[in-house]
């Protein structure tokens, strides 16, 4: 019943259907960018690696593990908060990523004095893989109603 679900036929896209047929556009697009997260993640533990050793490449591995479970706890709140209202949608997403990003901070802080873990390729790697995936999936995401989710043959 909420703003960014939509009737559809029972796996018709492929989609993950709930209860009334709603399909969970919101889970299609947070799977897609975990898809696009493992295709960027041997780069990125790479280039942590060679630029700050066998350190760097642990806390790459870490900070790519927290940015795809952040992108499918976001989709999961947003699918719950749709089936109530427009309102909770709003609380939920604005609610949901501020505490989402207290506790990557919090995270953060109780791995600075972790001995094997580097603080500043941990905060990085978190920042910038997930501006660049969303920059990235911004190029795949349909914003008409006609085909919300990803655009038609994208899936």
């Amino acid at each position: 019943m909420g703003t960014t679900h939509a009737v559809a036929p029972a796996g018709a896209d492929g989609a993950a259907i709930g209860e009334a047929g709603d399909v969970a556009y919101e889970g299609q697009i947070a799977g897609d960018l975990v898809r696009r997260l493992l295709i960027v993640s041997p780069l990125v533990l790479v280039v942590a690696g060679v630029a700050r050793g066998v350190d760097g490449l642990y806390s790459a591995a870490i900070g790519l593990v927290l940015v795809g479970v952040n992108f499918l706890v976001a989709a999961r709140l947003i699918s719950y908060a749709a089936r109530r209202s427009p309102g909770a949608v709003m609380g939920v997403v604005l609610g949901g990523y501020i505490v989402r990003i207290g506790i990557l901070f919090g995270i953060a802080l109780a791995l600075e004095n972790v001995s094997w873990v580097d603080i500043p390729v941990f905060v990085l790697t978190i920042a910038l893989v997930h501006l660049a995936l969303l920059t990235w999936e911004t190029r795949h995401v349909s914003l008409t109603l006609g085909f919300p989710g990803l655009k038609p043959g994208r899936q």
